[in-house]
């Protein structure tokens, strides 16, 4: 535990230093960076690391070290693409040191493979990078949430118009954890990429940083931004249905007395459901007319 507390105060006592070091540098540069200071902490508390080891695992241990573990990470969409990468580079690393005359037994190679495996895990690897980018990326997270509102906001003016949008895609926005309306939902979509794309421009640009590869900005923006719109979104959702369902529980009897509960199923939901939606534009009024016309039979 202490070591684990030592460790995550150097991580701490490192976020802090170079935040006032990154203006003008690319995001791999600034990688390097923080990466370069991460090992001579990882080393330094370590300190079985200082012991005399072979030649050849030295040599090793220093070849495995700089490799490029961020961008195995963003390159690959799930653990275990990471671990196959991982297992590969490490492969290729020893067969380097094979050609050139350095050879470890079969006994050194499993416990230097499962050292490694273990020093660089998914885990440890997937903790750096979302702590690297936090730091380069500094103030992202609020300013996407805001941003969500004011998006949420403008989504919420096409809510007064004729719900007979026409759904052609569901993507990038896969929906949310109520019932929207079509109108909103397809602004969200038409509005989804740009305005993430636009708010990591405006982000890099402020902090004077350049993303260099495609790879670096689908991670950042899938990894650390979408969410905070979606969760925004989602608390946007469950507030309006919160609502707009006690409306509904208040105003029922009063709504109940003015439909014709005799008409077939398909006939009333198309009379009254476009006429309900002018009010209560987040909640399924489909399902919940089907439920009460169960009741009356």
């Amino acid at each position: 535990m202490q070591k684990s507390s030592i460790l995550i105060t150097g991580f701490i006592l490192l976020l802090t230093s170079c935040v006032s070091v990154l203006s003008g540098v690319s995001d791999e540069d600034a990688w390097n960076d923080y990466y370069k200071e991460l090992k001579l902490k990882k080393t330094h508390e370590d300190r079985s690391l200082a012991s005399d080891p072979r030649a050849g695992i030295k040599i090793l241990k220093q070849v495995l070290e700089g490799l490029p573990f961020r961008s195995y990470l963003i390159a690959c969409d799930h653990k275990e693409c990471y671990q196959t990468q991982l297992a590969l580079a490490f492969d290729q690393a020893f067969l380097r040191l094979k050609d050139q005359n350095i050879n470890l037994n079969k006994e050194e190679y499993l416990v230097e493979q499962k050292s490694f495996l273990a020093n660089y895990s998914y885990e440890n690897v997937l903790n750096w990078v979302e702590s690297f980018h936090h730091m380069i990326l500094s103030g992202v997270e609020l300013r996407a949430a805001q941003r969500a509102v004011d998006l949420a906001q403008l989504c919420e003016e096409s809510n007064d118009k004729e719900d007979e949008t026409a759904i052609t895609n569901f993507a990038p926005f896969l929906g949310g954890n109520t019932y929207l309306p079509r109108a909103f939902y397809s602004c969200l979509n038409d509005h989804w990429l740009t305005e993430q794309d636009q708010l990591l421009k405006e982000t890099t640009d402020r902090l004077g940083m350049t993303i260099k590869t495609d790879e670096a900005k689908r991670w950042i923006l899938q990894r650390q931004i979408a969410p905070i719109y979606k969760k925004t979104f989602n608390d946007i959702f469950t507030k309006h249905n919160q609502e707009e369902m006690l409306a509904w529980d208040q105003s029922w009897k009063e709504l109940e007395s003015k439909i014709n509960w005799k008409k077939p199923t398909e006939e009333l939901l198309s009379v009254e459901v476009p006429k309900l939606r002018k009010e209560f534009h987040f909640l399924n009024l489909e399902a919940i007319l089907t439920e009460k016309m169960k009741s009356k039979k």
